[in-house]
């Protein structure tokens, strides 16, 4: 049994690691016409975590009450949908994926209840470490990627995904080890919010958490993630609005870091859009970064129009590449819009689909049957309409139950700088479905929630008016 305690505490040491190799390294296993078979280190993570974890999770559910079962009526609900959806494999593999994510956090605290583990202050600061530490070697990954792309290596040794390189806007912008920029984006919410609130909320390595913040969030813009950087937003300003009407007047700080941390952001697309092959410069990446990042909005492109010539000896008779979008790329948000109002009509086509849906991993295939130009393999770009879809009006309201269970957790242990990240990660799944390349989703706040027994500004507060 000790042995096994040990291995679920090392496990915990790799979780931070983990999450941040959603799509690379993967392993196929082929595919059919809905789905890939893909195997990614944070699903192999979850089925280790799983059997070493399954003498706690036996001595929890002996344990288990009327009180603990509201809990788990989604997931059941989203189990018993297997039945009537479409793509049964498909709905098979996610509902396992769904358990064992709700096993890990069972099992996460399980393990922070232990006795041993809260008297030993040094794993919860180790795990805090190796989540800082491997956050900021990722990042700078992130900005070598970039480098290397536009000096002309291969995506081969970049892992720069097709969409990422320098041909797209004439910069590139990084998707780290995950598929695509917006899940590199992402998955920096958390550490980034994280370092506001640890910078702002003690005296300590407060120099040290201030790098870090620069760090996780100029990275975070170098991804151009709408979705992401819109999330992170969101959660930041939360955070300072909270902590201003706490009186925690540091939290002021994270204003100009996230400020001077988008603009390294965009002085460095426009330096990699000077170094890039292409007939950019400085200026035209910079507003091209501007331009996308605002949807077509705020558009100062135009003095970097007919200007080429300015990079190199760039004549019209020797030509330089040309990126192929020059700003906004207003075809990939109409393409999301359209295919979450297929989705939509799909759910409202009758009656026993709004109510019950059609069925956990049956997205695509309903879809595809209403849609003939639809692929079964597409995914709807919004996850609460692929909900919708897929667990009906019912499924919903006992996703919103379970969500407001655990918030009220989150708010009794006065954890308010987690609640952001919650908050950020709920505007982000605006932009996307699935559980394989956003499991970080699901997985970091249990951790974050045990790892922090209470709100460190609340502590400081007392010990102030303590001393008063």
């Amino acid at each position: 049994m000790e042995r096994l305690n040990k291995l679920q505490r090392y496990l915990l040491y790799i979780l931070p690691v983990a999450l941040f190799f959603s799509y690379y390294p993967v392993f196929s296993f082929g595919s059919d016409q809905t789905m890939n078979f893909e195997l990614s280190i944070p699903l192999i993570w979850l089925v280790l975590f799983f059997f070493v974890s399954i003498p706690r999770l036996i001595e929890f559910f002996k344990k288990f009450n009327m009180k603990l079962a509201t809990l788990f009526l989604f997931p059941v609900y989203l189990t018993l949908s297997i039945i009537w959806s479409p793509n049964k494999l498909r709905a098979i593999l996610t509902a396992g994926v769904l358990w064992l994510i709700i096993f890990a956090a069972i099992s996460t605290y399980q393990i922070f209840k232990d006795k041993n583990v809260v008297k030993n202050t040094t794993f919860k600061a180790k795990i805090l470490s190796i989540f800082l530490l491997t956050t900021s070697v990722i990042c700078i990954f992130c900005w070598l990627q970039c480098l290397l792309d536009v000096v002309g290596i291969s995506r081969e040794a970049t892992l720069l995904c097709p969409g990422c390189t320098y041909h797209t806007f004439g910069f590139p912008h990084p998707n780290g080890f995950a598929v695509e920029p917006q899940f590199m984006g992402n998955i920096l919410i958390a550490p980034a919010i994280l370092s506001l609130y640890l910078l702002s909320s003690t005296d300590k390595k407060r120099k040290l958490y201030t790098v870090f913040s620069f760090i996780f969030i100029s990275t975070l813009f170098l991804t151009l993630s709408r979705g992401a950087i819109y999330s992170f937003l969101i959660g930041a300003a939360f955070l300072t609005v909270f902590y201003l009407i706490k009186k925690q007047k540091t939290i002021l700080l994270s204003i100009p870091i996230i400020i001077v941390s988008c603009i390294i952001s965009l002085v460095a697309q426009g330096i990699l859009s000077e170094m890039s092959p292409t007939n950019d410069t400085f200026y035209s990446g910079v507003a091209k970064s501007i331009h996308q990042l605002t949807l077509g909005k705020v558009d100062i492109r135009e003095e970097a129009i007919n200007v080429p010539e300015e990079k190199g000896e760039i004549s019209p008779d020797n030509s330089a590449e040309q990126a192929i979008f020059d700003g906004y790329i207003e075809s990939s948000t109409f393409m999301r819009f359209s295919i979450s109002e297929r989705a939509l009509n799909t759910w409202a086509k009758d009656t026993k689909t709004a109510i019950f849906g059609v069925g956990i991993g049956g997205a695509g295939s309903s879809v595809s049957e209403v849609y003939e130009d639809f692929s079964p393999k597409e995914i709807v770009h919004n996850e609460y309409i692929s909900l919708l879809l897929e667990v009906g009006v019912i499924g919903c309201i006992l996703a919103i139950t379970m969500t407001v269970s655990l918030i009220k957790a989150v708010t009794k242990k006065q954890l308010f700088w987690l609640l952001a990240v919650i908050m950020a990660y709920a505007f982000s799944i605006l932009f996307f479905a699935g559980l394989p390349n956003a499991l970080h989703i699901y997985l970091l706040p249990p951790l974050l929630f045990f790892l922090f027994p209470k709100d460190q500004s609340v502590i400081n507060e007392k010990i102030k008016s303590r001393n008063h």
